[in-house]
């Protein structure tokens, strides 16, 4: 998961966190709060920075994770497949979850697989 997308899931709990709307006097009202609170979120997240990898460029790290980024093939299906296979792998991990054969395999018992 990117830091985007962990930054994305804090400042959707925020948000949802409070209501659009608040009562007050009986007249619904913009709650002001709802929206300082993502604001000052947002003025947090902004002081991250990326971390410099060139201090490890020589360790051979940085080398290694550039050479698998350019490796990556995507297509226009891409995402379509990878859909497709997180859909077939969730499915075999509750099969696995329920019948605990992984981890009576483990413990040395016979599993039917």
């Amino acid at each position: 998961m990117s830091h985007t997308a962990v930054h994305l899931k804090e400042l959707r709990k925020v948000i949802q966190a409070e209501p659009v709307t608040i009562r007050v006097d009986g007249a619904h009202l913009i709650n002001f709060e709802r929206y300082t609170k993502f604001m000052d979120r947002i003025k947090e997240i902004v002081h991250y920075k990326p971390p410099d990898l060139e201090q490890h460029r020589y360790q051979g790290q940085l080398a290694y994770l550039e050479v698998q980024l350019r490796s990556l093939k995507t297509s226009k299906t891409t995402d379509d497949e990878l859909l497709a296979r997180s859909k077939v792998l969730a499915k075999m991990e509750s099969q696995d979850f329920f019948s605990r054969e992984p981890q009576l395999k483990m413990l040395g018992f016979r599993v039917r697989r």
